[in-house]
């Protein structure tokens, strides 16, 4: 009988324990969900609010370009800009969407490389000039070897790369400044270093800029918008192509963002897969390195 009591003791003993664990982890899930449903909700108020402003702006515009067109203004001059800010607004809200579907696309792995032959300097030229025509409180400054850099990557996407980077440098450099575009190569890798003169990040921010849906405090306090999705799509898109990214940056000074993409040693002339790579080449002379 003492042994019966002992062993049914032991068994309760175990099964409050088990209940004890059980409520424990029925507590973390719950405590997990709730969080995630925080964000999602987060998440979706800055996004809401990203996509609308320019679908607002859109709106707008094409109200007002119809009472011109049909005569009920006469500043037809108009136009021109209202055409421009279209297609401006057209193209953001297309950014917008575009990382909002790469990071679910990152999310579940099935985010995918193309890689061509490609001439790096080229390209990451032919973006710089791009964007120089949609600012004139910055100027952007490309530095490159004279010889052509070729190296095995999907152009789109490192299209996207140049792009999130540099107009992350001209959105948080808010009263203008240099932005500056270094490119070097070795043997085995290639180099590029984006520079701006903007607000800068926070050392507490720093070790976090990559994650998805984070924003810098300096980003958060002043009007720079953003749904923190860019900067985390650029690094898992340069972490497929084998490279890496990093950041360094003082408050109020500015910000760096450095590069390393590997070279393939097979690659010897972009124009080798039969594609058209000499087009729309728009570096000017002068940023050429002497």
């Amino acid at each position: 009988g003492a042994v019966g009591t002992r062993r049914r003791l032991h068994e309760h003993e175990d099964l409050s324990q088990l209940r004890l664990l059980l409520f424990e982890q029925e507590h973390q899930a719950r405590a997990t969900a709730e969080e995630a449903v925080q964000l999602r909700d987060a998440f979706i108020r800055i996004a809401s609010h990203e996509l609308r402003t320019p679908v607002t702006s859109l709106f707008a515009s094409s109200q007002l370009a119809q009472r011109l067109l049909r005569g009920e203004l006469i500043k037809n001059e108009r136009l021109p800009q209202l055409a421009e800010m279209q297609v401006r607004q057209t193209k953001r809200l297309s950014n917008l969407i575009d990382s909002l579907l790469d990071s679910t696309q990152i999310a579940a792995g099935t985010l995918e490389l193309h890689r061509t032959p490609i001439d790096v300097k080229q390209l990451l030229g032919n973006v710089i000039s791009d964007l120089q025509f949609t600012t004139t409180r910055h100027t952007l400054v490309f530095h490159a070897p004279p010889d052509p850099v070729p190296i095995a990557g999907d152009a789109v996407r490192l299209e996207q790369i140049f792009y999130n980077l540099l107009q992350n440098a001209i959105k948080y450099s808010p009263d203008g400044g240099t932005i500056t575009a270094t490119l070097e190569y070795g043997p085995r890798r290639i180099c590029i270093c984006l520079a701006d003169e903007g607000i800068g990040i926070p050392p507490g921010d720093l070790p976090h800029i990559f994650e998805p849906f984070y924003r810098s405090s300096t980003a958060s306090n002043s009007t720079v918008r953003g749904m923190g999705v860019g900067l985390f799509v650029t690094d898992q898109i340069v972490r497929l192509h084998g490279g890496s990214l990093a950041v360094e940056s003082e408050v109020g000074k500015g910000s760096c963002f450095t590069l390393l993409l590997p070279r393939d040693d097979a690659v010897e002339s972009p124009a080798d897969d039969g594609a058209d790579t000499s087009a729309r080449v728009h570096v000017p002379p002068q940023q050429e390195p002497a």
